[in-house]
């Protein structure tokens, strides 16, 4: 078993134990202290109490890539001032602890396989999986109402996922249909008389992490509001055949 003191793995090298997969989300939550980035390098601030007269000699940070079970010494903050400057090599979940030690070098041991770590990271960098499903038109009175439908994969979705826009070309400019909205799988659009007679329609959806992807339907949606009507103009007299 690794002992906390040892020092961590260059991590640059990507020689750091594996993190527990994103696929597998532990159930291990803190009351609350899990935080999701979507990017490998990040800070953590901390606060130091209780110094004494002979200041702080050091501040070492432990990271456990297997909720606590292994622990290891990641490394001392050079200048003992929050915050911690850290960076993982992959996506996954990291619990971390800070230890302090005063100018005499006393202080808390290091964590111990089995302790809770004080915060947990979940490194996500991972867009959601987007499917923009066919979009269906009403008919007669209702021809003015589009439902467009998709379905979105993910494991961490943000609290209100989605949010809807049309454009009268692929290139835009895009307008919102709809904020960012729950992730019902569906939407019904009442196209307005001022809306264009033929448009595009772009599905963006989002994680807890920030991660966002979009999709867009590949061919227009044409909707005719217009009523043809007719009017008489003219009366015009059919020639008569003179009779032999």
């Amino acid at each position: 078993m690794t002992s906390p003191d040892d020092q961590r793995p260059n991590i640059v090298q990507d020689r750091w134990p594996a993190a527990t997969p994103t696929s597998e989300p532990s159930t291990f939550r803190l009351n609350g202290r899990q935080r999701i980035v979507n990017t490998l390098k990040f800070q953590l601030g901390y606060k130091v109490d209780d110094v004494g007269p002979s200041g702080v000699g050091g501040v070492d940070l432990y990271i456990t890539p297997d909720n606590g079970r292994q622990w290891y010494r990641y490394g001392e903050d050079p200048d003992r001032t929050s915050p911690f400057e850290v960076q993982v090599p992959r996506d996954g979940e990291y619990g971390f602890t800070v230890r302090v030690r005063s100018g005499a070098g006393l202080g808390l041991e290091p964590p111990t396989p089995g302790e809770s770590p004080s915060i947990q990271i979940v490194v996500d960098q991972t867009p959601p999986a987007l499917e923009l499903l066919p979009i269906r038109q009403g008919q007669g009175t209702d021809l003015n109402q589009i439902t467009i439908q998709w379905k979105i994969t993910e494991e961490r979705p943000a609290d209100k996922p989605v949010s809807i826009y049309y454009a009268p070309s692929p290139q835009g400019p895009w307008e919102p249909i709809s904020g960012w909205r729950a992730d019902t799988g569906s939407y019904a659009w009442s196209v307005g008389l001022g809306s264009p007679a033929q448009f595009w329609v772009r599905v963006v959806a989002r994680d807890a992490a920030g991660n966002v992807t979009q999709a867009e339907t590949t061919q227009p949606i044409v909707v005719d509001l217009a009523r043809p009507t007719a009017r008489i103009v003219d009366v015009e007299m059919m020639p008569t055949t003179t009779p032999r």
